[in-house]
């Protein structure tokens, strides 16, 4: 914990550093023989009765505990709380939104690569759904590449005097060839951010996906419910199939999957 915390709280670190490592080498020398137990309830109530430094220790030691079985717990207590945070909790919560809509049509979903906050190779999951095979992307930056489509945001970039980084959004669910719905997600009580911004990058990245990716394509950014008070989209005049941009709250995640499914079922 001391290693994690070095960077966001160094003064914190520089008071505690010392004696949590001088207990890491008794713990290594002289409690070597000791097997190492999960507390239960009834030791972490003796714990905390027992006085300063092991009220303390009881505290910490069933908030870890906690951590490992309530999601709940971890992400509103541990890690909402930190700014830095905030928008990928909102992120991963948009992820959870699809899964749950790819579930409730009885689609079986299937793990392939740990999530990245950088640009992933591949899909991270598998959704087999009727007939059809769906990749879903967390971070879809190297999509292009992955389909072997050519990007037309790199080639129309191409003399920009720059380190050229794919872009791609949020969240993809695709059908390769046929359908994709992309997600921008906006963590943002500004509604010139979540709109004027997420618009700009929605509607990239759907020019991305009707480049090859999918014939037919549907680009939402996705907002707070308390900025993004009801779903609106625009349908684009384009030849092929569909070209949709809009916008909508977490709260319609789960419609705008179950229809993208169904309609191609």
């Amino acid at each position: 914990m001391v290693r994690d915390v070095r960077t966001a709280a160094p003064l914190l670190v520089g008071r505690i550093e010392r004696p949590v490592f001088t207990m890491i080498e008794v713990v290594k020398t002289d409690l070597a023989d000791v097997e190492a137990l999960c507390p239960d309830r009834l030791d972490l109530r003796s714990l905390a009765s027992s006085g300063r430094p092991w009220s303390t220790l009881a505290m910490v030691a069933a908030s870890l505990l906690r951590a490992q079985t309530d999601l709940d717990f971890l992400a509103f207590e541990l890690i909402e709380p930190d700014p830095e945070l905030e928008w990928r909790l909102f992120h991963l919560s948009v992820l959870g939104e699809v899964l749950a809509a790819v579930r409730s049509l009885g689609g079986r979903v299937l793990w392939r690569a740990p999530l990245s906050a950088g640009e992933s190779s591949g899909p991270q999951f598998e959704l087999r759904i009727g007939p059809h095979v769906w990749d879903l992307w967390f971070e879809a930056s190297g999509a292009a590449r992955h389909y072997r489509v050519a990007s037309p945001y790199k080639a129309a970039t191409a003399g920009v005097s720059r380190n050229q980084r794919a872009i791609g959004a949020d969240i993809m669910l695709c059908l390769p060839g046929k359908r994709a719905l992309m997600l921008e997600c906006k963590w943002s009580g500004h509604g010139s951010y979540v709109g004027r911004d997420g618009y700009h990058q929605a509607s990239s990245y759907l020019v991305e996906a009707r480049s090859g990716i999918a014939d037919e394509a549907w680009s939402f950014v996705i907002g707070p419910e308390e900025v993004v008070r009801s779903q609106s989209e625009t349908v684009l005049d384009w030849p092929g199939g569909a070209a949709v941009v809009g916008a909508g709250s977490i709260n319609h995640v789960r419609g705008l999957v179950r229809l993208l499914i169904v309609d191609s079922l």
